[in-house]
């Protein structure tokens, strides 16, 4: 967009150009009076083009940009002496002076991007200030208004126009610009306003021309100020209506989130487990592990409630270490964890539940303390084929959970599917791994 922009300003240079050549502007309106682009201005928004050509996407004014607006604010300086320069160069041919409005969004414009890196705000309000100019000035060959065709020529003002644009894009991180190009509902609605205002502003000084045939010139002002307080009311709306309705969307996210992960330790909750099982009912098998930590109430009991939670926390994050970004880890209920992931046959889901059951023994029981925690296992291996009931698959996790807590704990103990019935073998006794 912004290069399209700029692609404009410069077909309006050359426009230029071409009128200096030929005269077709005077030829075009059949005033012999009409304005046509003073050599100077030409000079300055040449120099303001080539500045804003040289700008970088997110980086402050360099030293060559900031050189080119320099240059252009001094042209702009010289305004004052236009007329004689312009009966020098072209002789006695009227191109008129330019007045002090095009010095004004000449120099809005380079004070936009000159304060751009200091203050934000400021940079801004000259930006929109460098905008408003020439669309007064449009306002007022619209509505046929005489005495305001001398201010600006035609050229001028589609050189200006494109060229405020883009600079005025340059603050698309801005709080008051970056809802208007945001990718959501929200900018969609702003542009669509934008849109519709941009129409009736273009539409309506062309049906008042026909009224306003002694127009005052202080008229194009005043009508460009109502459209400009209108447009203001119209982006506040819009902006406040996005700004609740971020809101809105940032509250259903945490709702969400809190629905999803456990406010402690940060795994799955049970709903998000059971939402995620009736998504897994296709493909490989899938390897159901119940675990429960061995011991825990005395933990609480013996250091209190916040090492209880420490542990929990440390227990999760070790966890994850061994799990795969795929598997599904929630928390169950207390200190019962439910793990399922996808694997092959049983030999594989059992291998991987001893791996968790070592991985354990690396937490402390207290920082730096010489007990480590434990923790008994029960698995069962679930075919998504045959449609299991996850209500089922729990019940057979947690009987063999039971199994290797009354054969001692920190043990892993298999349950399997025989003639649609879920069997727990006895499970032998395995003690706590000594550390070395």
């Amino acid at each position: 967009m912004r290069r399209g922009l700029l692609w404009v300003g410069f077909l309006a240079l050359g426009l230029v150009l071409i009128d200096y050549a030929t005269g077709f502007l005077v030829r075009l309106s059949g005033d012999p009076l009409a304005p046509r682009t003073n050599p100077l201005t030409f000079l300055s928004l040449s120099f303001c083009l080539a500045a804003t050509l040289h700008q970088r996407p997110l980086r402050v004014a360099c030293r060559g940009e900031r050189a080119l607006w320099g240059l252009a604010m001094l042209t702009a300086a010289l305004f004052s002496v236009s007329d004689s320069l312009s009966a020098w160069v072209f002789g006695p041919e009227y191109l008129g002076e330019t007045d002090w409005k095009t010095t004004l969004a000449v120099c809005c414009l380079a004070m936009s991007q000159l304060v751009r890196s200091q203050n934000k705000d400021l940079g801004l309000a000259f930006a929109a200030l460098s905008l408003i100019v020439p669309s007064i000035a449009i306002n007022g060959y619209l509505l046929g208004v005489e005495q305001f065709f001398g201010e600006m020529s035609v050229a001028t003002t589609l050189i200006l126009l494109p060229l405020a644009l883009a600079n005025l894009l340059r603050f698309s991180r801005h709080r008051l610009i970056a809802p208007i190009l945001r990718q959501s509902p929200g900018g969609q609605i702003l542009r669509l306003q934008i849109l519709i205002w941009s129409v009736v502003v273009m539409v309506s000084p062309l049906t008042l021309r026909m009224e306003l045939t002694s127009a005052s010139g202080f008229y194009p002002f005043l009508q460009t100020l109502e459209n400009g307080l209108v447009l203001a009311g119209m982006l506040y709306v819009g902006n406040r209506w996005i700004d609740l309705h971020d809101r809105q969307h940032r509250t259903k996210r945490a709702l969400l989130s809190d629905l999803a992960r456990d406010p402690l330790t940060v795994a799955g909750t049970r709903k998000a487990a059971v939402d995620a099982f009736l998504q897994m009912r296709s493909g490989r098998k899938i390897g159901l592990v119940l675990l429960d930590i061995d011991h825990f109430k005395s933990v609480n009991d013996t250091h209190g409630h916040s090492a209880g939670d420490r542990l929990l926390c440390a227990l999760v994050r070790r966890l994850r270490q061994e799990l795969r970004i795929t598997d599904i880890l929630a928390r169950w209920g207390g200190e019962e964890f439910l793990i399922m992931v996808r694997v092959n046959d049983e030999n594989a889901l059992q291998d991987m539940a001893e791996r968790l059951r070592k991985a354990v023994h690396d937490i402390a029981i207290v920082p730096g303390g010489a007990h480590f925690m434990t923790a008994s296992f029960g698995a069962v291996l679930v075919d998504p084929g045959a449609n299991p009931n996850l209500k089922d698959c729990i019940a057979a996790a947690d009987n063999a959970l039971y199994q290797a807590k009354a054969a001692g704990r920190d043990t892993v103990v298999m349950a399997s599917l025989d003639g649609g019935l879920w069997q727990v073998p006895e499970a032998r006794h395995r003690a706590s791994a000594a550390r070395q």
